[in-house]
This record gives structure tokens, C-alpha cells and sequence, in this order.
């Protein structure tokens, strides 16, 4: 397949930001992706405390704002909470804070038991015992944590041509890793879910500025303008109409602090 070069020059050398994708053309097929948000409201009340962690730009706190008590959102990225605030702004909600800090370090001296729901969406929650401690912490007993996470299936398809050497398959799938992370902290392991969805972009083109959002954010390095990859990705993948979708697979385990 023969690629416009100087296109893709020109979008490789963009700005990219993981947050920047709002631009983009893309289509979402989320038949089999059943909403976070759904899910936490049916937990939730008027008077619930809230924690997000890793909040990126404070999307899901927006989202349940009007139903629950309060609210705080932390990151460690100041870009991210400068979204946050900017959205904040424009929103109103009076009942949210969002605060830069490391997390879980930087809340050993949060009171305990603080919150009726601590949740991460893509967050450092439930990445290991230190992470997974401090949250069962701040949650009050009865208090639900949710973790939603990275899966093995995403991104298959870019990962079949820019990382054929890994082997997903030969790993422990995420939701049995966050599964296991939370029950050896204690929790009460409620729900356990795989979500997938594909991604539906117009052409190869939208594809790549967004998948330069994605390999910045990860800190790895762009593929060069003429990376015989590029081409490989676009005849692979690419339909008859040029649209081009990827997987998309997060992993979701719930519980309660026990009493």
C-alpha cells in the first residue's frame, strides 16, 4: 500500500498528548463495553466520598459529580491536572478538588478510612501490594475499590506489527493478575470482567496521530516517516473503504473492604 510520506511526516512531528485526541474522527463500537459509569452510580449515593486515582483530566469525576457527596481527584502528571482545573472551571462543580501529588506515597498521612469508593481508571491502583494497601486504607469498611486496567488484547493488532518479539498469550491475563493483587490486600473480590470495544478510524492517517498520542504517552520512541511498518500496518489492516479499527480491552475487578 503506497502511503502519503509527507503526511506522515507531518503527523509524526506534531504535538502529541494522550489527552489530544478529541480531533480525531473516531467511530467507537462499544456493543460488548458496558460503562464504568453505569456501574459506579448503582453503588454510589448523594452523600458518597469519592477518590479517583490517577484522574488524568477528570472525566469520570464529571461524570458522577451530581450524584455523590464529594469528590477528589489525584495525579502526578501536571499536564493532566491542568486539564483537570480548566475543566473544573468551565463545569462548576463545587463539590471536587484535584491535587498534583505521588501517589501512594504522598497520602500516607490522609486520614484513614476517608472515602466510601476509591477507583482508578488506567491509574496506579492495584499495580502492586503498596498501591493496592494504601487505598484499602483511605476506604471506609463496606467501601467498594474498583480497578480498571490496561488488558492483554489491546491493541492487538499494533502490537502484531510494531512488537511481534511479545507474547501476550504466554502471560497472566490482567484480570487474573488484579484479581490476585486485591485479594492478597484484603478485598473482597465482587466482579471481574474482560470489556472490549473496537476503534473505528477513517483512514491510516487518523490512526497513526492517534497512535502517537499512545506511544508518547508510553515514552517510546516514533517509527520514521518511511518505516516499512507503517505500509505493513496499512495492508493488514486497513479495509476496503481505508477504515482501519483496533481492538480496545480493558480489565475490571471490584470488592469491598470487609468490616
Amino acid at each position: 500500500m503506497n502511503l502519503d510520506i509527507a503526511r506522515i511526516q507531518s503527523i509524526i512531528t506534531d504535538r502529541h498528548s494522550y489527552y489530544g485526541s478529541g480531533a480525531i474522527p473516531i467511530r467507537k463500537d462499544t456493543r460488548w463495553y458496558p460503562a464504568v459509569s453505569d456501574y459506579l452510580l448503582r453503588q454510589l449515593t448523594s452523600t458518597s466520598r469519592v477518590l479517583d486515582i490517577g484522574c488524568g483530566d477528570g472525566e469520570m469525576l464529571f461524570e458522577l459529580s451530581p450524584h455523590i457527596g464529594s469528590g477528589v481527584g489525584v495525579d502526578n502528571d501536571p499536564d493532566h491536572l491542568d486539564l483537570a482545573h480548566a475543566a473544573l472551571r468551565v463545569n462548576g462543580a463545587t463539590n471536587l478538588a484535584f491535587h498534583l501529588l505521588d501517589y501512594p506515597r504522598a497520602v500516607a498521612d490522609w486520614p484513614a478510612e476517608s472515602f466510601d469508593l476509591v477507583y482508578s481508571m488506567r491509574g496506579p491502583l492495584g499495580d502492586d501490594d503498596e498501591s493496592t494497601q494504601a487505598a484499602m486504607r483511605l476506604l471506609r469498611p463496606g467501601g467498594l475499590l474498583f480497578c480498571d486496567q490496561i488488558g492483554e488484547g489491546h491493541h492487538a493488532e499494533v502490537r502484531a506489527i510494531f512488537e511481534p518479539a511479545t507474547q501476550p498469550n504466554t502471560a497472566v491475563p490482567e484480570a487474573q493478575r488484579l484479581t490476585a493483587t486485591l485479594r492478597r490486600n484484603g478485598v473482597d473480590v465482587r466482579l471481574v470482567e474482560d470489556a472490549y470495544t473496537k476503534w473505528i478510524y477513517p483512514d491510516v492517517y487518523a490512526w497513526l496521530q492517534f497512535q502517537c498520542n499512545i506511544w508518547t504517552w508510553l515514552g517510546r520512541t516514533l517509527p520514521q516517516p518511511d518505516d516499512p511498518r507503517l505500509a505493513q500496518f496499512a495492508e493488514r489492516y486497513a479495509a476496503a473503504d481505508g477504515s482501519v479499527a483496533t481492538t480496545h480491552h480493558v480489565a475490571r475487578v471490584a470488592g469491598i473492604k470487609p468490616a
